[in-house]
């Protein structure tokens, strides 16, 4: 654990970073709900033996990771991952405030967007920690802005931009305290409003299949709408 102000700041333990997680889980989902979708959490489908450290999608040959939530609405369906954050990366190359994922996650929710077909969203729950306040205070970092004022931004994946992958940024803080996660950057204003995925829980699919159906007296068309069930939100 790094040394800190003594009575003032301590670095983040896993178990609270796990707790601070989990509640920006639970505010996302409390958001989904209230937005009139229907929630399945995937972290209720975890096993106790798999060798992934979050619930995943099986095959014969290879698993991946899957994010936190499918939402269902009005025949939409979709992924979302949340992600709590209590400071903002500051890219000083480009000048541009950024936030990161790991590079492991990344590249499995790639991979379960191109499987599924499914949108895989992202939201970011930036949430003030007092302590990062305190710190960023105490011993100001150029690479490293605390967050102060809570929002909600989000983005499909597809938008997130990867500005510079595979890197671990050994000045910024890490999130134990201890060993540095190897991260992918995206700048943070590819981000939208939380609306902005409200917006598009809200939209309806288009119809893209006319069935018709022959009573024998008369013809009944029905548009039957399958475009939700396989691909998520249209744009």
């Amino acid at each position: 654990m790094r040394g800190g102000i003594s009575g003032v700041v301590k670095m983040t333990s896993f178990e609270e970073y796990l707790h601070i997680g989990r509640a920006g889980e639970d505010i996302l989902k409390d958001w989904l709900q209230q937005s009139g979708a229907y929630v399945i959490e995937t972290r209720d489908m975890m096993k106790t033996d798999q060798k992934h450290k979050g619930p995943s999608m099986w095959g014969l040959n290879d698993s991946y990771v899957l994010p936190d939530f499918e939402a269902i609405k009005k025949g939409n369906l979709i992924f979302v991952e949340a992600k709590t954050k209590s400071t903002i990366s500051n890219h000083l190359k480009s000048r541009k405030q950024q936030h990161g994922i790991d590079t492991r996650h990344y590249i499995h929710y790639l991979e379960v967007n191109k499987l599924s077909g499914i949108d895989v969203w992202v939201v970011i729950l930036e949430i003030p920690d007092p302590q990062k306040i305190a710190l960023c205070d105490y011993r100001p970092n150029p690479r490293i802005t605390a967050i102060t004022e809570p929002i909600m931004l989000c983005a499909n994946l597809d938008e997130l931009n990867i500005d510079h992958p595979w890197e671990s940024d050994a000045d910024a803080f890490d999130r134990f305290g201890n060993d540095y996660k190897a991260m992918v950057y995206f700048n943070r204003d590819v981000l939208h409003p939380i609306s902005y995925l409200q917006k598009r829980l809200n939209k309806l699919n288009k119809p893209r299949i006319k069935l018709t159906y022959d009573t024998g007296e008369q013809q009944t068309l029905f548009s039957v709408d399958w475009v939700g069930a396989i691909g998520g939100i249209e744009a």
